[in-house]
């Protein structure tokens, strides 16, 4: 295993990966400006240089995303989706629409873990109903930065300090060795990646955000979103990079109050499933690289009435 930060190389320790976060927590201010309009720069389109297998400690998230040949977590869970290669083949050449989910997910991240707001403008609006406020607000998304209006920082803010109330949560946080480190390794015989919000001695754990936290609430992400992928996926790249094994947690916050939290882990049968949709994510990964074909929609058998629709069907037939 080789841990890589710029142009330093340097062998880790078998159990854990080094470097220590801080535990001193200091309030960031996030950055208050006027967004002047600027003329937008050309950009010469470079593809990024291929990874050895490591673990890279000092790859900004931009840079990690930026390796579109390498299957993510997120990747494997849209293209095992009916009709999910041709949208992830879009997804990969046209990127994603903006949404102010993601924007939250990601200030929550960094403030929680990190201590700080990153890239946050605060602008200063009640909301973004008037077009002065929509123009500012698209010319910081244009600028590459993320703007949150005060009381969205104010819900950040509230949600850091319910997570740090919550022993075990907190525990998990500080006993971290590392904070989203970058990992290249393989999956399946396949080149993969991941990035684990927190890696501790002997687990990876993720930070979530939830409109509903309690064991039921989740459990619905977790299969809707498919959580339960994420979790092998990760640990099973970590394990082929560092050739040991790790348990995978996940740390769950409410997004409204009181912002309630729990921290849970998934059966070892509900992982074996994860991995059974990663081995047919992967393979279709193959598939269509080596094809070049990402098909569409392929459930395509004959419709039949789903039972609400034929009991009204029915219901109207008879009187």
């Amino acid at each position: 295993m080789v841990i890589k930060t710029g142009a330093r190389v340097a062998t880790p320790k078998p159990e854990t990966p080094p470097a220590v976060v801080s535990k001193t927590f200091t309030e960031p201010k996030p950055a208050k400006v006027a967004v002047k309009s600027q003329p937008v720069p050309v950009v010469v389109s470079q593809e990024p240089v291929k990874m050895e297998p490591g673990i890279y400690l000092d790859m900004t998230n931009a840079d990690y995303h930026s390796h579109k040949d390498v299957i993510s977590s997120t990747m494997a869970k849209t293209i095992v989706q009916d009709g999910g290669p041709a949208l992830l083949r879009h997804n990969l050449d046209k990127g994603q629409e903006h949404k102010k989910v993601f924007d939250m997910g990601t200030v929550f991240h960094s403030y929680t873990l990190e201590s700080t707001f990153g890239a946050v403008v605060e602008l200063d609006y009640e909301n973004y109903r008037t077009k002065a406020a929509q123009e500012e607000r698209d010319e910081v998304i244009s600028a590459g930065n993320i703007p949150m209006l005060a009381h969205e920082l104010t819900v950040i803010k509230e949600m850091r300090e319910s997570v740090m109330a919550d022993y075990e949560a907190r525990q998990i946080i500080e006993s971290a060795a590392q904070i989203e480190a970058s990992v290249f390794g393989e999956l399946n015989g396949v080149p993969a990646r991941c990035r684990p919000d927190i890696w501790g001695n002997g687990f990876l754990a993720d930070l979530k955000s939830d409109k509903d936290a309690s064991r039921e609430g989740f459990l619905k992400s977790v299969e809707n979103y498919g959580y339960y992928q994420q979790d092998p996926f990760y640990a099973d790249i970590v394990e082929s990079v560092t050739g040991e094994k790790h348990a995978f947690k996940f740390i769950v916050c409410e997004s409204s109050a009181p912002y309630r939290v729990a921290v849970y882990s998934i059966t070892e049968y509900f992982r074996g499933l994860g991995r059974g949709m990663n081995r047919r994510a992967t393979d279709l990964w193959q598939q269509c690289h080596e094809s070049g074909i990402w098909p569409g929609h392929q459930r395509r058998e004959p419709l039949d009435p789903r039972p609400f629709t034929e009991a009204k069907i029915l219901e109207t037939v008879e009187g």
